[in-house]
């Protein structure tokens, strides 16, 4: 749009966008912007506000144009509205007063406030964050926090900069109004603060930006580690689809940076091993970070019940029922104890007893309301009862899984599931079964394959 505009003189320029010239006007933003923005930068010694001002500055001139008096004074005209529009920044700042001392949350300075959140300023300027959507949490974490621009911003979440801006708008006036209303306990702030990473990190993953979910999957951890997790909910539903080894070792190196400084956490260790068996196949490391998960008695259970899994993925039946055997005797119960031990019976190739179990499952797979669980609960057992021919409750179980609504990922497993039914009737389901518990493992050494019958004495 520029060619035809060079030469022309800023007065007559405003003369033709005050007409309607669209062209015209983005001329004149082209020679301004860069004199707004280094305006605003002096005023408000901020990048990200300085870029905010100088956003709304044009959005104001483009709205009064048409009544521009003397079109020769355009750039005095720009300059005062940005002067404005500063003032009025700096005026919402100074209405934000955490502990006597006046600070705006969402300046650069955040980035300081992180590192020590439990100070007294850290813990003020972080707290209007708490109690926000995870979606405003994300929006302004990537923004005020990583400094992302608002195009890229546009980009990630699908918007245009200018929807960005509008949201991230609305975020800020949320933030400062729950800052002087609501105070958030001091535990609840890191965890709120991770989930938003956590948030931002699924949407890099979706886009494939592997260094990106890296980094953010990163900062949750240091924030909170016990929320690890959470990046196995961001990787789960993939293990129903062929993915990329980039993103899992993005992942992996997370959580392993992750244990670097946080040793002692065992959500960390299963949430390695969740990784390390069911997206990257890797039994025997997996099988060490459990056992380490295992010692904690807030997650043994769960410990237990993955490590049972992963017995009868790789044909250890005998030591998975063991395991399973175990956590009823210590009471440890849990609803897919019947799923796994339907596996188990599956690699021992003990019809009867497989197809008890995944009825048994079945009975149960309405117990969770997390609609991922309920899907699962009833796609695994249907794929134990397609492999041993019991295609009419397989065919059902396959239909309650995707009435459960689970990911879109999941759903495309599961109608591959239903069409091999249509095609061969009670044909074996074997593929899809896999598909359901994870990604094919590793073939484990014969030294692993010895220590594993042991694995569960040693435990109890």
């Amino acid at each position: 749009m520029a060619g035809p505009y060079v030469g022309v003189a800023d007065a007559e320029l405003a003369r033709r966008a005050a007409a309607g010239d669209a062209g015209a006007f983005e001329r004149l933003v082209g020679r301004y912007r860069g004199e707004i923005a280094r305006a605003a930068l002096c005023w408000l010694r901020s990048r990200d506000d300085a870029e905010d001002v100088t956003q709304e500055t044009f959005a104001r001139a483009l709205e009064g144009i048409g009544h521009l008096e003397r079109p020769e004074a355009v750039g005095p005209w720009l300059h005062g509205i940005a002067s404005n529009v500063c003032r009025e920044t700096l005026r919402e700042r100074s209405r934000l007063v955490f502990c006597g001392t006046k600070h705006d949350p969402l300046s650069p300075s955040w980035h300081a406030a992180l590192d020590s959140w439990h100070s007294d300023l850290g813990r003020t300027v972080l707290q209007a964050v708490a109690v926000l959507t995870v979606q405003e949490r994300a929006l302004l974490v990537l923004h005020c926090l990583e400094g992302v621009g608002l195009s890229e911003v546009g980009d990630l979440f699908q918007v245009s900069a200018g929807a960005a801006k509008m949201r991230l708008c609305r975020a800020r006036a949320a933030a400062r109004e729950v800052a002087l209303r609501d105070q958030p306990s001091t535990e609840e702030v890191p965890a709120a603060l991770a989930e938003g990473y956590y948030y931002l990190a699924n949407a890099y993953f979706g886009h494939e930006r592997w260094a990106q979910s890296q980094r953010c999957w990163q900062r949750a951890l240091a924030l909170a580690p016990q929320t690890a997790e959470s990046i196995w909910d961001n990787l789960k539903s993939l293990n129903y689809v062929p993915h990329s080894h980039e993103g899992i070792e993005a992942a992996l190196r997370a959580l392993e940076q992750g244990l670097q400084r946080h040793p002692n956490e065992p959500r960390l260790w299963l949430s390695f091993a969740k990784v390390l068996h069911f997206s990257a196949g890797e039994v025997e490391r997996a099988l060490s970070a459990l056992q380490r998960a295992v010692k904690s008695n807030r997650l043994r259970g769960h410990a237990l019940l993955t490590m049972a899994y992963l017995f009868a993925r790789i044909g250890s039946a005998t030591v998975a029922i063991e395991t399973l055997a175990l956590m009823e005797r210590e009471r440890l119960w849990d609803c897919e104890i019947p799923l796994v031990r339907a596996l188990a019976f599956l690699a021992a190739g003990v019809r009867e007893a497989a197809v008890s179990e995944a009825r048994r499952a079945l009975s149960l797979a309405m117990s969770n309301p997390d609609h991922y669980r309920v899907a699962h609960r009833h796609y695994v057992p249907g794929a134990v009862l397609a492999h041993f021919g019991v295609a009419k409750e397989a065919r059902a179980a396959f239909q309650a899984a995707i009435q459960a609504d689970p990911p879109a990922m999941m759903v495309a497993a599961i109608k591959r599931a239903l069409a091999r039914l249509a095609a061969s009737g009670s044909e074996t389901a074997e593929p899809t079964l896999w598909l359901a518990c994870g990604k094919p493992v590793a073939q484990p050494s014969q030294a692993f394959q010895r220590s594993s019958a042991s694995s569960v004495s040693l435990l109890g």
